[in-house]
């Protein structure tokens, strides 16, 4: 239920995966560094006359290959927003209100999940279970009114039954410029069939 800012920080995350990719940037940047100063060398002794300009030319293109490979470790990092220490800094995304937080302190987040759920302020999204009787004479497009007043339609039905519920799970949004929605609050509502 916490109003958050976009961009503003809402956990830190001490990921393996994320110091690998903080280590590999750490040697990229070292590699680039040695075939930097290896190029300058070679260009220096090349336009001395001490070595062939073949070599100048391999030092540069190494040096070249380097700067790529440092850009691209910096690329991952920024990607996955991982910090110099091997953290991840989950940032909001948008402004607006904390809907779910599915992670505890010292526990693993998988990267197949949102672990932070945040919903836009004046979002009017509601989720719904159709209960398995009512679920064939229910399809996405319909028209739906809270018991408030407030109309909206149907948008998305699942096609199949949750077990644990024995009902089906469903979204619908209401109209802007409605009251205010409070997350987590049960609401009932007409679904109009006909």
């Amino acid at each position: 239920g916490q109003a958050v800012q976009q961009g503003q920080l809402l956990a830190i995350i001490v990921s393996r995966d994320a110091m690998a990719l903080a280590a590999d940037l750490a040697q990229a940047e070292s590699r680039r560094r040695l075939a930097a100063a290896e190029a300058a060398r070679m260009a220096e002794l090349s336009r001395a006359g001490v070595v062939a300009g073949s070599r100048a030319d391999a030092a540069a293109a190494a040096n070249n290959q380097n700067e790529i490979g440092v850009r691209a470790a910096r690329a991952m990092i920024d990607q996955a927003n991982v910090g110099r220490d091997g953290s991840i800094r989950l940032t909001a995304p948008i402004a607006g209100r904390v809907t779910s937080m599915d992670m505890d302190a010292g526990a693993a987040v998988d990267g197949m999940s949102a672990p932070i759920i945040i919903e836009r302020d004046g979002s009017r999204w509601l989720a719904l279970q159709i209960p398995e009787r009512l679920a064939s004479a229910v399809r996405a497009g319909l028209p739906v009114t809270t018991d408030d007043g407030q109309s909206g339609r149907l948008e998305t039905m699942a096609s199949s039954l949750d077990p644990a519920t024995r009902a089906f799970a469903a979204r619908a949004r209401l109209g802007d410029g409605g009251a205010p929605l409070v997350a987590g609050r049960l609401l009932r509502l007409t679904i109009r069939t006909k």
